[in-house]
This record gives structure tokens, C-alpha cells and sequence, in this order.
């Protein structure tokens, strides 16, 4: 067994399949089937909390994927309980923190629905709509996407996604509604439910006409420059999920993404400053 923080793996595995838990359900998200399972219906429920936005619950004979938590063996001394979590055959987390395994099983079934979706392409990248023009901002965790796409809510955009960009085939993409996690210079972070922003959601596919290929430099002055679709298609494939596993799907829906999308690249200082800055360049009202 390695320990890694607070959660600990083994690839012990105490149970065939599903229907060892007395509560049970299943879910599709992005055309991925998710069977889930949990010793206590309360723990079922927060199982179904943390999967991803836009999963629909739906009878499924047939799981992609299973995702199972229970509760193990009290802690010696005290009134905590150990909570196991699993993935398939295979425990991902035993700890005695019921948040933390949850948290746990929402990184992996996020990934895995990204990878697998079978008709959608995922995107790291935050995505907000000027006045019905899609901005996206691609970047992984740390890269202040979403402080730059907070600002962009406090000035009136539309919200699409603070994680990832959601692409069909054709190019458009599609709303991934979940809180906004804006992180701090300690190490913390705080998310902020789409709702408290001044600013709407997106409901309907939108073809994205800026993509700001960028990342935060404190005290950075924003003087970006275009660059072509093909290092804006690099920037994109760097930032795509599946872009190992498939490639060629990757590409044909990226490459409808830039179709009528100007690349923009730089290094950005203030969030607040750099939308000002590209509202006030009306680079947005070809």
C-alpha cells in the first residue's frame, strides 16, 4: 500500500461488481454509462453530487465505468469511520474523511468522462460569451484562467465553463456549468457558484470567435500578439484530453473551433486590466 497525503491506494478489491451495495444507480454523462454504488443511500447521494455537470441519471444494463464507497473500519479511539472508495475492481482511497474520498472519485470520473466521451471533445479551458462571441481561454490549473474569466463575468460576459471547453464535432462549444474555483497566492482557493456573478449562463452552442492563449506574470503588461491557427491548434491539442487517446477526432473538431477564431497570445498582468484592454480593442466586433 503507498500513502499519498491523506488518501491511501491499494489495488485490494473486496467486491465483483455493482450489486455488493445495497444502494445502486447509474448516470450518463457526455455519452459516458456510470454505474454507482454505496453501502448507505446518503453515501449514494453524494456520489451523484460530485459527478460531472450536465450528468443525467439513466437506467444503464451496461457501465463503462463503476464507481463504488463504503464504509470501513472505525478509527482506534475515536468515533470516525475509514471510508473506502472504489473504481471499477480497483480501491482508489481508503481515509477517514468522507470528503476526501469523494473528492478523490470526482478527479477520476472527470478524466475518465473527458477522455472517453464518444462524441464530444474536452478542452482544458475557461469559456465566456461576449455580446453571443465566444472567448476561450485555454491553460491548466495555475494558469489564471479562471481569475481571467471571473473578470470577464464582472464585466458582463456570459458564463460557459470555468474548467473545461466542451467541443462536437462541428466545432461549437457547449456550457460546463460548474463553480468557479479562483485560487490564492497561500495555496487556498475558494469556488463561487456561477450564480453569484452579475452575469448569465450559457444555454446553446456557441462558435468561438477569440481564443486568448495566455497565463499570469505579476506586473506583466498585456501586449499580445496573433499568431496563426496552427500554433493556436498546438495550444489547444496541448490542453485536450483526449487528444493522446484520439487524435484525428481531436483535430477535426478543433480545427471547426478556429474556423472563424483569431488567436491571440501573451503574457497578462491584471485579470481586471487585460479584459478592459480587449473590450476596448473591439477585437471582438468583427
Amino acid at each position: 500500500m503507498t500513502r499519498q497525503g491523506d488518501v491511501s491506494t491499494t489495488s485490494a478489491f473486496p467486491w465483483r461488481d455493482l450489486a455488493a451495495f445495497p444502494a445502486r444507480g447509474s448516470i450518463v454523462a457526455y455519452g459516458v454509462r456510470i454505474g454507482l454504488g454505496a453501502d448507505h443511500p446518503v453515501r449514494l447521494e453524494g456520489l451523484k453530487s460530485v459527478m460531472p455537470a450536465g450528468a443525467r441519471e439513466r437506467a444503464c444494463r451496461v457501465h463503462d465505468v463503476s464507481y463504488g464507497i463504503q464504509t470501513g473500519k472505525p478509527a482506534a479511539g475515536s468515533n470516525l469511520d475509514e471510508v473506502i472508495g472504489y473504481v471499477d475492481r480497483e480501491e482508489v482511497a481508503r481515509v477517514y474523511s468522507y470528503p476526501s474520498v469523494l473528492r478523490a472519485l470526482e478527479r477520476h470520473v472527470k478524466l475518465y468522462v473527458a477522455e472517453h466521451a464518444p462524441r464530444r471533445v474536452f478542452v482544458h479551458a475557461g469559456v465566456v460569451a461576449w455580446r453571443g462571441r465566444g472567448i476561450l481561454i485555454p491553460g491548466t490549473s495555475g494558469s489564471g484562467k479562471s481569475t481571467l474569466v471571473a473578470a470577464w463575468l464582472r464585466a458582463g460576459a456570459t458564463y460557459y465553463s470555468d474548467e473545461y471547453a466542451i467541443v462536437d464535432s462541428l466545432g461549437r462549444v457547449y456550457p460546463y456549468l460548474q463553480p468557479i474555483q479562483l485560487r490564492f497566492g497561500d495555496g487556498g482557493s475558494v469556488e463561487i457558484p456561477p450564480a453569484e456573478f452579475p452575469a448569465p449562463v450559457g444555454r446553446n452552442p456557441l462558435r468561438v470567435r477569440l481564443v486568448l492563449v495566455t497565463r499570469h506574470r505579476e506586473e506583466a503588461c498585456w501586449r499580445p500578439r496573433r499568431v496563426s491557427r496552427g500554433e493556436g491548434m498546438l495550444s489547444l491539442m496541448a490542453n485536450t484530453v483526449s487528444a493522446r487517446r484520439d487524435p484525428r477526432r481531436a483535430l477535426h473538431s478543433l480545427s471547426g473551433l478556429l474556423t472563424d477564431a483569431t488567436v491571440l497570445k501573451g503574457v497578462r498582468g491584471d485579470a481586471e486590466t487585460t479584459v478592459r484592454r480587449l473590450i476596448d480593442s473591439r477585437c471582438l466586433d468583427d
